[in-house]
């Protein structure tokens, strides 16, 4: 998968302004690539999900499946639903 080695699959929590990015915001809109691309940016969604609910924004999910990036039994796993719940 052609994203997999980008220097983005390395970004932590602490690199991105979650005040920022949730400021002013109604609904938060994430897709099911970026989380897949590697355990720190699952975390990171993770916690832009919290986030997002703790504020009372919406959270819309597409999920995008990708077989590159992981398997279908991987892809139905609770973890990616995770996302869109409130914690």
């Amino acid at each position: 998968y052609d994203r997999m080695d980008s220097g983005f699959t390395q970004a932590q929590t602490e690199d991105f302004d979650i005040d920022g990015i949730l400021s002013d915001t109604d609904m938060l809109y994430l897709t099911g690539i970026t989380p897949a691309l590697s355990a720190n940016l699952f975390d990171c969604c993770m916690t832009l999900c919290r986030q997002a609910h703790e504020r009372g924004i919406g959270v819309a999910f597409d999920i995008n499946y990708r077989p590159a990036l992981s398997s279908p039994q991987e892809a139905r796993c609770s973890s990616h639903l995770r996302l869109i719940s409130p914690a």
